[in-house]
Parts: C-alpha cells; structure tokens; sequence
C-alpha cells in the first residue's frame, strides 16, 4: 500500500505534511478538502520524488515550476509567488510611498553608487533645492543625480528641468556659453 503523504522531521505538525502525487495524477488535478492538505506548497512526483508542482499562498493556484522566479530563500531555490502575482505586488508596492522611494534608492545605488546615506547629505548641503536654479523640485519629486558622461563621476543635485536642459545642450561649456549670451541679448537683431 502507498502512503499519500510524506511527513517532515515534525510529524506532529500538520503544516509540514506535503502531497504526493499518484499515479494518473497531474499537478492541475485539485487538491480534495481538507485543512493539511490546502497548507502543502509542494507536489512531488512519485516516480523520481522531485518536485514537479508548487501552489502560491497569494492566488491559491498550483502551477508548474517555470510559473516562479528564482528564489534564494526557499529550500527548493523558487519564489514563494508565482510570476503574475509578483508582478501584481511590485506594481502595487511601487504606487505605494515606501515603494517609490525604495525604487529611487535603488537606481541612485545601480546607477551612480551613491547610497541613501550620501544622498541626504548632499541634498543637505544643497539646502534641498537644485544646484543651478535654486529651486525646489516640482511636484514633491526628487532632485536628479547629475553626473558627467564621460568619467561618470557625480557632479550634484538638479532640479528635472536643470538636469534636462544639460542634456540637450550636450553637457557642452561652450554651447551653455552661447545660450547664455543669446539669453542675454535683448532681442536687438544685428
């Protein structure tokens, strides 16, 4: 006789009992109710005792194993969600006041190495507000990072206007210098 569950080390526990799959069973086959039994996340295969199944505790769905990310901290090296449900949470959590900021934290550290950290300290230094116009940024928006293309160092905080401006001037002195000049010349036409 086959037994249809295995147990872990806790076998008192009934949140650690995971299903087996029988023979003429596939993974979409649902679950038959019963409290132990909707708490498994696996579903093993009897033949060779891999893992072929998981469920994701946000949909409650059974999916194969490519429906799930990689993940490092689980014992089977997935995510706990399948990848409609993550892409549905970082959409969320990316709307979410903590999302945005985390998410800017993130591509100031990719991006120019500059953490958290130094970031405050500059917009401190900067008095919050842009290093060219000395305005504050529009719209409750973050001051960009400004830095120079070609050695990729840090320059400063600039407003999102500043910071555009620059670039379609070409990060060019020469060319800043003549706009300059052609701003300051009062329409007199020569």
């Amino acid at each position: 006789m086959k037994r249809p569950y295995l147990y872990n080390a806790s076998a008192f526990s009934t949140r650690h009992k995971t299903r087996v799959i029988r023979e003429g069973e596939t993974p979409a086959d649902p679950l038959p109710p019963s409290s132990f039994r909707e708490e498994s996340r696996w579903r093993y295969s009897t033949e060779t005792g891999e893992v072929i199944a998981s469920r994701c505790p946000r949909c409650q769905q059974w999916r194969p194993l490519n429906q799930f990310n990689k993940g490092i901290r689980t014992k089977h090296g997935l995510a706990t969600y399948c990848k409609p449900c993550s892409v549905e949470w970082a959409v969320e959590w990316n709307k979410t006041e903590r999302g945005k900021i985390s998410r800017h934290r993130s591509r100031i550290w990719y991006e120019y190495q500059l953490d958290a950290k130094t970031f405050e300290i500059m917009k401190e230094a900067q008095g919050d507000r842009c290093k060219i116009c000395r305005g504050e940024p529009e719209n409750g928006k973050e001051l960009c990072v400004d830095h120079c293309h070609v050695t990729n160092k840090v320059r400063g905080l600039l407003c999102d206007r500043c910071n555009r401006a620059i670039g379609y001037l070409c990060e060019d002195p020469a060319i800043l210098k003549r706009a300059a000049e052609y701003l300051e010349n009062k329409g007199d036409i020569k």
